[in-house]
């Protein structure tokens, strides 16, 4: 049963990379994306156990200036489990690292 909530975990994860690049880059470029201190930029697997608190890093340069922006990263099909930056400004051509913690769901759903 532990290999099985893993692996949906991990599912959930990749969920989670793949919208927290979507959230960015409408105006940067995402140079490298972390979970839990592995690059996932590229598709990794990742592994993580049912109700950890995952650490998500996201390195992006900015294509504009823009203001209020935030980093919102969340678990597809799982309404509650999200976490989001606070607001910032962004400069164009400046580098940006955003930092944040998503709680993995204790129990998935498998379908």
């Amino acid at each position: 049963m532990t290999s099985m909530k893993q692996v949906i975990s991990l599912v959930a994860v990749l969920a989670l990379v793949i919208v927290s690049i979507a959230s960015v880059s409408a105006f940067g470029v995402i140079s490298s994306v972390e979970v839990d201190g592995v690059e996932a930029l590229h598709g990794a697997n990742i592994a993580v156990s049912a109700g950890q608190n995952v650490p998500v890093k996201v390195v992006f340069n900015a294509l504009d200036n823009s203001d209020d922006v935030r980093v919102k990263a969340w678990i597809l099909g799982e309404q509650g489990y999200s976490a989001a930056t606070e607001r910032f400004d962004v400069l164009v051509n400046h580098t940006y690292t955003s930092s944040l913690n998503v709680q993995i769901p204790s129990r998935i759903d498998p379908s």
